[in-house]
């Protein structure tokens, strides 16, 4: 199935830059968990649902039963350089 690339919105913005910062200075993506509390979700599933908006989008991607699997596709890694 392709993706869409479509631009994402500001907020998905901010959670990418995220994604990269926090890869960049541990070398691993942040746990669910983390996504929350530096974003003031109320739950995990708010982050499911913000993941799967920009796999849907093809920002990001993840690895099936990896923890911390979420990868940042290439032009997004790119462009937040």
């Amino acid at each position: 199935m392709e993706q869409k690339k479509t631009p994402p919105t500001p907020r998905q913005l901010e959670v990418l830059k995220y994604l990269k910062d926090y890869h960049d200075v541990n070398n691993f993506m942040p746990t669910y968990t983390e996504i929350m509390e530096q974003f003031k979700y109320k739950s995990k599933n708010s982050v499911h649902w913000m993941l799967k908006s920009l796999i849907a989008r093809g920002l990001i991607y993840k690895i099936a039963g990896n923890t911390r699997a979420i990868s940042l596709s290439n032009d997004v890694f790119h462009s937040l350089n």
